[in-house]
């Protein structure tokens, strides 16, 4: 499969029959902490597993990390491997 950053539909259909990806959702909403996994739950792509900003994209604060520093690389490859 060509590397491309937006697929067709089919295409992404192709692609998780094929077990070829996992689709992360990651939709959120700095002001609402729950929104996006709220809808997650409402409308996603089948399939599809949620990743939360805060608990799966993140690291713990520190001085120079920004607000959402990255995670440690173990903690996501955890996630990655809970996602499948």
């Amino acid at each position: 499969m060509e590397h491309k950053i937006l697929l067709s539909v089919q295409e992404l259909s192709t692609a998780q029959e094929n077990a070829e990806c996992v689709v992360v959702d990651c939709r959120f909403i700095l002001e609402d902490l729950d929104a996006g996994f709220e809808d997650y739950l409402d409308s996603h792509i089948p399939g599809a597993v949620y990743a939360h900003l805060d608990n799966d994209l993140s690291g713990p604060l520190t001085n120079i990390g920004g607000r959402h520093p990255l995670p440690d690389a173990g903690a996501f490859a955890e996630f990655l491997g809970r996602s499948g």
